[in-house]
This record gives C-alpha cells, structure tokens and sequence, in this order.
C-alpha cells in the first residue's frame, strides 16, 4: 500500500460518515488488512471477506442509525 493510502482511507471513512454514508473495504490483501490493523479501531474503516458482506454491515448500520 502506498504510503498515505491508509491515512488517505480514514480520512474518507470519516469524511463519509459524517455525512451518513459508508466506506467498507474487502478483499484486501494479508498485507493491507495487517497495515490497517495497526491503526486505533476507531479510525479505521471497516474491513469484511466480501461484497456480500459489505452490503450487510451498510445494512446493519443504516438500521442502527435510524433506531438512533
């Protein structure tokens, strides 16, 4: 990963979510997902296996915003 992508993801990941949207990586490689594992859970995007699951955790958290 260059070296200002992960910055440059949560960034964005913030940058969306206060606008309600969602950012959610998937099929990154060991070595993105070990880079963004090192960052404070809180600022990193999250990361799922796939599509599918991308489209549930949008899912899960539109429901929990509007419960909110």
């Amino acid at each position: 990963m260059p070296p200002n992508a992960a910055e440059l993801l949560t960034f964005y990941y913030h940058k969306l979510h206060k606008h309600g949207m969602n950012l959610v990586l998937c099929h990154v490689s060991q070595a993105v997902q070990q880079e963004l594992d090192s960052l404070v859970p809180a600022l990193r995007p999250p990361i799922v296996n796939n599509l599918l699951d991308a489209e549930l955790f949008c899912q899960q958290e539109h429901s929990t915003r509007r419960t909110a």
